[in-house]
């Protein structure tokens, strides 16, 4: 359950549910099964594969719909929004399962077997309270203003959205990313999306001139300029639209983010590429707040 602050609401939104636009009752599973952790409960229902189902443009063959259930606008009670949506969900075609209580006893034995969240990770460290995007504004500023220091011959605001800034006639990206927890993997790591790097049949060149990467852990920013080569994935037919990823990743298995971080920095670092880093900015103790060092 969020809030969305552009429209003043409460929703629960699920993404790429994978339906088939023609007929959803021929998708790939049989059932959707929808959870909804709200701040009373965790609540279960079947979905009817039609109610709040949105898709999503020319994207929607590949990364799939979305499915978003809203609470009345303006009303900022996320106990009272939470009402409203349950209620326009009783009143489709799904069905109502179940619920759980966040204080129920089996819910307490599975998180106490769960690896730190990023969440109690970065708690009240600088910028963890933000929203991804704000937060990755953010970052993306600081590392333009350690890229002026770096080069004093001055830094230019970019006038085209596939790069951030120009340095002398060079275009400059810059992509942030958290060290998260993977549940599925079970490793910590760090997930660059969106790089519109060169692409036979796709792009003939990338659209920028170097690649700055700012990772965003417990301890600080690290800021490395990337070799458009180490941990570079693609994502299928999503490479056309979404780009390209770079995806570095901890020891398997390995919950403690300190020594996760601590491989995760000595990949960047290693020889065998051409990463390079250019800047620690760290958390200042007690104060919490930002400092920088090259």
């Amino acid at each position: 359950m969020t809030w969305k602050k552009a429209s003043r609401l409460w929703l629960v939104q699920f993404q790429k549910v994978k339906l088939k636009e023609d007929d959803a009752a021929t998708s790939n599973f049989d059932e959707l099964l929808l959870a909804l952790y709200t701040p009373r409960g965790i609540y279960v229902y079947r979905h009817d594969l039609k109610h709040g189902l949105s898709a999503n443009g020319l994207k929607t063959a590949i990364s799939g719909s979305g499915i978003y259930v809203y609470g009345p606008t303006g009303e900022t009670n996320s106990s009272k929004a939470l009402d409203a949506i349950l209620q326009r969900l009783d009143a489709s075609a799904c069905q109502f399962l179940g619920n759980l209580s966040l204080k129920d006893e089996l819910l307490s034995e599975l998180a106490a077997d769960r690896p730190q969240t990023a969440l109690q990770v970065f708690k009240d460290l600088p910028l963890a309270d933000l929203s991804s995007k704000a937060r990755g504004d953010r970052l993306k500023a600081l590392v333009c203003e350690v890229d002026s220091l770096l080069h004093p011959a001055g830094i230019k605001d970019a006038d085209s959205h596939a790069f951030d800034w120009l340095r002398g006639g060079a275009r400059i990206k810059c992509k942030s990313a958290q060290l998260c927890w993977s549940e599925s993997e079970q490793c910590w790591r760090v997930d660059f999306n969106q790089i519109k790097l060169q692409a036979l049949g796709i792009r003939e060149m990338a659209t920028f001139d170097e690649l700055l990467l700012a990772l965003y852990t417990p301890r600080g920013l690290f800021i490395y300029k990337h070799d458009l080569e180490f941990a570079v994935s693609t994502q299928g037919v999503r490479t056309a639209t979404g780009g390209h990823q770079v995806i570095i990743r901890g020891p398997r298995g390995k919950q403690n983010w300190q020594v996760a971080l601590e491989a995760i920095l000595n990949k960047l670092d290693a020889e065998s590429n051409g990463c390079k880093r250019l800047a620690f900015v760290p958390f200042r103790p007690k104060t919490g707040r930002l400092g920088w060092r090259r």
